[in-house]
Parts: structure tokens; C-alpha cells; sequence
């Protein structure tokens, strides 16, 4: 210990045991907040157990070179304000003086020398603390305090530094050990539990449960560490689990006192509020995942607080480091770490008011769903969507509540509100589970309600591929309406059910019931409704290959949405046009259709129907070789995928992108990106088939296994931001020039040489298909099928199939096309 002139220590910093994982740059902004001239007091704010103490400890320890004197002075123990005086004065080793107040003779001995003092938990003696630290700072100028506690000590001057936990994993359930230990949460996790058990070390297997206890913990040092300790115990998925009950479980066995267990540090914060603080805290653990302070207004104001105070209240939560506020996209949110969140939950039930509180909050968040709903048809669809997604944990806790309680209506109204956000941002499978729970409860639900949430819950299943599922719900769906005699509804259902059958085998059962629908629209009156069906009979005689009748049903569905002048139905019949253009070859009719499409879809503010169209006009122009505009249309539409967070068209945007880095000779890029498809897939809960994409036998094949592995797991690994961001630095390295058409190639890449469509029919041939075998497995007509066979063969500069075939055998396009 460094001792003065007088052989009294300079300073009483404790010796740290263990290295201060996570906190290098709040140790830099803070040392330099200290070296500014108008810094006298700085206190460090933040949650129980987030690490104050020794983070104050360590920049003191890293500072103290630049003082005459460091000190510590702890008020953890210390509960009469009246002592506060003699605890500075006994740590700094001063005695009463006769005749002389004893903060007189701390100010006298403290006036001449640059000294540090280190107030170490302030919040319950922040009067006596304030008192005597705005007098020593107006006595004594080379006088520094930093202090730690729960909210500001409340000096004149204060600078206030905001402690975080540490940052936890992102959620993955594909996550490596790698990519784990990166996180500050997990690092002090390994640390902590290397401490008592040498051997013990983090594998692929069981990063996601170390992952999983940080999150639980909100990343709170004092939690991780306590956790940490049970690894001589119970195994890592055996204490993620028990963290259900973590304040019996996060105890520390080798200290006493309300520090050193996790329930006894959130106590202390408790005990220090108001009763309304402790009313309004307890309420705020209905939200989950953050809300704004209209919603905490709404549901958890009434007689007890006033809707004009929730604001005043929520400040000072937010001052004792209980709430955290957070900017997000322009927008303040508000949120109680889980932690804190379940021990607000039990003081809530305690007061008896739990089931009340959460019957109002699924309430409020019921209202917006419905809200938003016709929302998301319209130009601010990308605005609802975002402000849906940043409810969700607030929605699934309403509809949690809803299953413990049996509350069906509000269960299915929700799933109906919700079900085209569910279908967009890539959440179909979980809102199936959802609904499929709710729709198993058989009372208190008008048959109206049930019959949407059976529709809606048939459209989740058809996007799951699930049509099986789908044809059941749409059927009873179906019943539901025959029932209840409502016509529109039933020509409605009868559409939706059509659809499914067809797609289960069944073209002559679709084809009766769009009939029958066909006659109600027209008694009905309902030219709307006529046109819709008529859309529907194209695309049923479109995959019989029926192409000269789907065109004409196309047409007439066209023509009637033309004289209703329905910007919608007319762009959504165009697109079908330019689809069935596409893959007859007929790339200029193709390319007008999806044209007037998207600029009709644009002028709707429909931002998720242009990024469709945009990645359609992507396709034509790949199939026609034009790679450069392949590209930019490509680009668009993943932008605007990515805004809209929909992850199934940022993953189809993605697969394109491969297409076009493959016919780069970039084939590692394109390994990549398929590696990324997988990932952004695997996110949203999806089957990934990738392994089943011809591209990817294809790239194997070229690349090598061990090559192909590194840059698919490489791929793989990226966040879904991060594959966003390399999709879009794909670029065309071939001419800027795009006319359009095929350039003469040579026999040695398929990929770079033939269209998709084209590369899928050699392989066909390579099996042995003719071309009506071809045009059934690809489901156009054979005269299409024709067109890309002449194509291929002037692209391979060969002149029959059985050339064709030998050349598909050679590039492994026959196994998987």
C-alpha cells in the first residue's frame, strides 16, 4: 500500500481477484469524463448487480496516478443517515476535532490535496450523501467524487454515467461455440465457471445453453456469476431450465447479506421506492420485450394512478435504474430487464391485481392488432409491420394469457389481426400454433370468429406447405359459412378451398368449386368477387398446362378489374400474365405485364407487392441473360424485402443473387449466399431445401467438398443483417452492356451458360424425359418446353438431345434437376 508523508495510506482500493471482463470502453469514457475540469461528481447509475462497485474499483485503480489520495468509502452497511459524516471520516483517518464539526475537519484535510473519493452505493443515504458531498466540492476545488448507485445522488452539477449489462448472444439456435464466447456475457460466464471447475470448457453443443442463461440473466454480472458457480452441479441445459425459479437458485452460499443473492439485491432497489413506484413497477411486468408510454398509460393507470402521473413515475423508475428507457427508430420505449420483470410479476400477484392487469393488457394490444390489420393492405404497410414487430413479445404475452385463461375470442381475434404479419415477416408456424391452440377451444366464440380464424389459420398452413392441414380448416371454414347462409362469404370460401384441393391433386373438385363460387359472385352482383374467381380458374388451368385457357381466363379477370378500374386486382392479373409470358419464352410480353404491374403497385404504396414484382422482372432478366439488370432489379428487391422484413422473399432475393455470382465465376460467393439462404430460412422456422437446389450439386461438384464447406458454413454464420449487406455487394463483372441475349458458350460451365429454366430441362433430358414428360414435371407446356430445348442447343453449339444429355450426364445436372 502506497503510503504519504505522515505514513497514512494514499489509498484503500481493494487488490481485484478477477479480471473486469466486458467494461474497457465504459473504463475509457469514464476516465475521460474525469479529466474534464467541470466533472467534480460522477456518479455511476444502473440496476442492482450490474457491476457498479467494480467498475468504479477499476477505473479508480487505473486513475489514481493523478491523485495525491484515493479512497473507498462504502455505505453498503451503513442505514442512519446521521452516521454518514463519520464513515468519510473514519475511512480517510480523521478524528473530532474540540470545538470543530467533524465535516469541518474531513473539508480542512481534504481542501490542499487532489483527492479521489469513491462513494460506493449511495442510493439509500442519498440526502446525508448529497449534503455533505456539495459541501466538501465547494470547499475543497481539487476534490473528485465518484460515486455508485441505484439513481443520482442529486448534487448541483452531477454528471450521471448510465452502467449496462453486458451484451448477451443474439438469439440462434444454430449458434457455435465461436461465435458464443464472443459475447462479454458468455466471457464472463467461462471465466466465472473455469474458477471452480478448471476443466470445464464451452463446445458447439452446449453454446446454446450458455447462450440461453445470459439471456435469461439480461446479461447482470451478479446473475451470470451466481450461475456460473452451479456448473460442479448441474449440467448447462439443467440450469438454463431452473433459472425458471432463478431467486431460489442464484443464491451465494459462501456470503451473507442481501448483496450477494440475486433476489437481495433487487430488495434493496424495492425498498427503496414510494408506494406508488412499487404499484406502478409492479404493474409494468405485464409488458414483455419494452412499450411505449401510451401503452403503460392505458392499462396500468386507474384510481390508485392517475394517467397524468404514469409519466412522473415512470421518470423516477427510470432514475433508480429499475426501467430503462430506449430510443427506437424515433420512438421512446420503456423496459423492465426479465429479471427485475419476475420479481415485479410476484410483488403483482401478491396484490392481487395480476389477472386484472394482464386481461387489460391483452385488451390494449387486441385493439392494436385489429387496428393495424387493414393497415397492412395499404401504403403504410412497412410502418405497421415495424410497429407489430416491435410489439411481439407484448402480443405473444397476451396470447400466453389467453391460453392460461381461455379467453378464445380474444386468442382468435388476435391470430385474424394478425395473421398477414405472421405470413410476412416470417412468423407463419409460429401463428399456426397459436391459432391451432385457440381453435381447440369450443366455447365463448361466435361462429363468424371461428370461421376467419379457420380461413386465416388455412392460409398459415398453405404457406407451411402444410396442405393437408390447410385443405381441413378451409373445409370447415367452408361448413361454418354454409351455415350461417352468408353467400359473399361462402363464394369466398369456396375460392380459398379450390386453391388448396388443386394443390393436392384434385383439379376437378378445384375447378367445381371455383364454378360454383362463379355463380354466386354473379347472382350476387359481386364483379369483384367474379373477376377474383376468374384469376383463380387460370391459375388452375395453368398448372394443367392448359396455357391457351389460362390466358383467356387471365384476360376476363383482367378486363373486369380494367372496368372497375381496381389498381389492385388489375396489377395482381398482370403479374399473373407476365409469369405465364415468362415461361413461354415470351420475354417482351413478360416484361410489359410485370411493367405496368409494379408502377400500378407503387402508385398503391403496396411496398410488398413491388418488391415482388421488382424480384420477377429480376428472374426475366436472368432468363434472358441480361445479368446487369438481373442485378439492380435483384438489389431492389431485396431492399425492399429487407425493410419490410420478409424473409421468405429476402431469402428468394438471395438465391437469385447466387444465380448471378455463379454465372460470375464467383463460385465461392455463390456458395455463400446459398449458405445464407439456408440461414435466413432456418431463421423464420422454415424447412431449408436448399441441399435439393440444383445449384447446390452443381457448386459441390466445382468447388470440391472441402472448399464447398468452408464457404457454405461461412455463409451460414452470418447474421441475417449481415447476409442482407453481402447480397447487396454482389455485382455483374461481365459486359455493362445488357442487350439481352445469349452470347455463344462454350461446353465447359452450365451455370454460366444456360438460363435456370434451361439448366432444369437438361438435366430432365439427361434422365431421359421427353418433352411432355417435361412439361408436366415443370409444369408449363410442351411448346415451352420445345422453345428452351432449341435454345439449349444453340447455347451448347450442339445439334441433338443425346449430345444435350451426354453434356448434363458430365456437369451432375441429371441427379437433382
Amino acid at each position: 500500500m502506497i503510503r504519504s508523508q505522515s505514513d497514512q495510506p494514499c489509498d484503500n482500493l481493494p487488490q481485484s481477484l478477477s479480471s473486469l471482463i466486458g467494461r474497457a470502453s465504459d473504463i475509457d469514457g469514464i476516465r475521460a469524463q474525469l479529466a474534464r475540469s467541470e466533472v467534480r461528481l460522477l456518479t455511476l447509475t444502473g440496476t442492482g448487480g450490474v457491476g457498479k462497485t467494480r467498475l468504479a474499483l477499476a477505473v479508480a485503480s487505473t486513475v489514481r496516478s493523478g491523485y495525491d489520495e484515493v479512497w473507498l468509502v462504502e455505505f453498503a452497511g451503513l442505514s442512519e443517515p446521521d452516521l454518514v459524516v463519520q464513515e468519510l471520516a473514519s475511512t480517510i483517518g480523521v478524528r473530532e476535532e474540540p470545538g470543530v464539526s467533524l465535516r469541518s475537519t474531513v473539508r480542512n484535510t481534504l481542501r490542499d490535496k487532489r483527492t479521489l473519493l469513491v462513494l460506493d452505493n449511495c442510493e439509500h443515504l442519498t440526502g446525508a450523501i448529497a449534503s455533505i458531498a456539495e459541501y466538501l466540492l465547494a470547499h475543497s476545488p481539487t476534490l473528485t467524487i465518484l460515486a455508485t448507485s441505484r439513481h443520482r445522488v442529486g448534487v448541483t452539477g452531477e454528471f450521471v454515467w448510465q452502467t449496462r449489462p453486458l451484451a448477451v448472444p443474439v438469439s440462434n439456435d444454430s449458434a457455435s461455440a465461436e461465435r458464443a464466447v464472443q459475447s462479454d456475457a458468455v466471457q464472463l460466464f467461462l471465466q466465472r465457471a473455469v474458477a471452480v471447475q478448471p476443466d470445464f470448457v464451452v463446445r458447439d453443443e452446449s453454446a446454446n445453453a450458455i447462450a440461453s442463461i445470459c439471456q435469461q440473466l439480461d446479461g447482470i454480472p451478479l446473475a451470470i456469476e451466481l450461475a456460473a458457480r452451479w456448473v460442479t452441479t448441474l449440467s448447462l441445459h439443467e440450469i438454463a431450465t431452473r433459472l425458471e425459479d432463478r431467486f431460489g437458485l442464484l443464491v451465494d452460499g459462501t456470503h451473507t447479506g442481501r448483496h450477494h443473492t440475486l433476489r437481495g439485491t433487487i430488495e434493496w432497489s424495492y425498498e427503496l421506492l414510494t408506494p406508488e413506484e412499487q404499484l406502478l413497477f409492479n404493474r409494468l411486468s405485464v409488458f414483455a420485450g419494452g412499450c411505449t408510454i401510451s401503452a403503460i398509460e392505458a392499462v396500468c393507470s386507474d384510481h390508485e394512478i392517475a394517467i397524468g402521473d404514469i409519466v412522473h413515475i415512470l421518470s423516477r423508475l427510470v432514475d433508480a435504474s429499475l426501467v430503462i428507457r430506449m430510443d427506437v427508430d424515433g420512438e421512446t420505449r420503456f423496459r423492465v430487464l426479465d429479471t427485475l420483470r419476475l420479481f415485479a410479476r410476484e410483488c403483482l400477484v401478491r396484490t392481487g391485481e395480476a389477472e386484472l392487469l394482464y386481461q387489460s393488457h391483452a385488451l390494449f394490444f387486441l385493439d392494436l392488432a385489429e387496428r393495424a390489420e387493414p393497415e397492412l393492405w395499404g401504403s403504410d404497410l412497412a410502418t405497421w409491420l415495424d410497429r407489430l414487430e416491435a410489439e411481439h413479445d407484448n402480443l405473444r404475452a397476451a396470447l400466453r394469457w389467453t391460453a392460461g385463461h381461455g379467453e378464445a375470442d380474444i386468442a382468435l381475434r388476435l391470430a385474424i389481426a394478425l395473421g398477414r404479419f405472421w405470413r410476412l415477416r416470417g412468423h407463419a408456424a409460429e401463428g399456426l400454433r397459436w391459432i391451432e391452440n385457440a381453435l381447440s377451444w369450443n366455447y365463448g366464440v361466435s361462429s363468424t370468429t371461428r370461421a376467419r380464424a379457420l380461413d386465416t389459420a388455412g392460409q398459415l398452413a398453405r404457406d407451411r406447405g402444410a396442405y393437408e392441414s390447410a385443405e381441413r380448416y378451409y373445409e370447415a371454414a367452408l361448413a361454418h359459412r354454409r351455415e350461417e347462409q352468408d353467400r359473399p362469404a361462402i363464394a369466398l370460401a369456396l375460392n380459398n378451398l379450390a386453391t388448396i384441393v388443386q394443390f393436392r391433386g384434385n383439379h376437378e373438385r378445384s375447378v367445381q368449386l371455383l364454378e360454383e363460387s362463379l355463380v354466386l359472385f354473379r347472382e350476387l352482383g359481386e364483379e369483384r368477387g367474379e373477376a377474383l374467381t376468374l384469376v383463380t380458374l387460370g391459375t388452375m388451368a395453368q398448372l394443367q398446362q392448359q396455357i391457351e385457357q389460362a390466358i383467356t381466363r387471365y384476360q376476363d379477370g383482367l378486363a373486369v378489374f380494367r372496368r372497375l378500374n381496381d389498381a389492385r386486382g388489375i396489377a395482381a392479373s398482370l403479374n399473373n400474365l407476365g409469369n405465364l409470358a415468362s415461361v413461354q419464352g415470351d420475354y417482351e410480353t413478360s416484361n410489359d405485364c410485370y411493367l405496368e404491374s409494379l408502377s400500378l403497385f407503387r402508385t398503391l404504396g403496396d411496398d410488398h407487392d413491388v418488391a415482388s414484382c421488382l424480384a420477377n422482372l429480376a428472374r426475366l432478366a436472368r432468363d434472358q441473360n441480361a445479368m446487369q439488370r438481373a442485378t439492380e432489379y435483384c438489389h431492389e428487391a431485396l431492399r425492399g424485402f429487407s425493410a419490410l422484413g420478409n424473409v421468405d422473399g429476402i431469402a428468394s432475393s438471395v438465391r437469385l443473387l447466387a444465380d448471378i455470382a455463379s454465372t460470375n465465376q464467383d463460385f465461392d460467393q455463390a456458395v455463400q449466399l446459398l449458405g445464407a439462404v439456408a440461414a435466413v430460412r432456418e431463421s423464420a422456422g422454415f424447412t431449408d431445401g436448399t441441399s435439393q437446389d440444383p445449384l447446390f450439386d452443381a457448386m459441390q461438384k466445382r468447388v470440391g467438398t472441402v472448399e464447398f464447406t468452408r464457404a457454405w458454413d461461412s455463409g451460414r454464420a452470418r447474421s441475417v443483417e449481415g447476409i442482407i449487406a453481402y447480397a447487396l455487394d454482389v455485382r455483374w463483372n461481365g459486359s455493362p452492356t445488357d442487350s439481352g441475349s445469349a452470347t455463344t458458350p462454350s461446353m465447359a460451365d452450365p451455370l454460366t451458360r444456360l438460363s435456370r429454366r434451361e439448366t432444369d430441362v437438361a438435366g430432365l433430358i439427361a434422365r431421359g424425359f421427353t418433352n411432355r414428360k417435361i412439361a408436366e414435371a415443370l409444369f408449363i407446356s410442351e411448346r415451352t418446353v420445345d422453345t428452351h430445348v432449341e435454345h439449349i442447343l444453340a447455347k451448347l453449339g450442339v445439334s441433338s438431345r443425346a449430345q444435350v444429355a451426354v453434356w448434363a450426364v458430365e456437369h451432375g445436372l441429371g441427379k437433382n434437376a
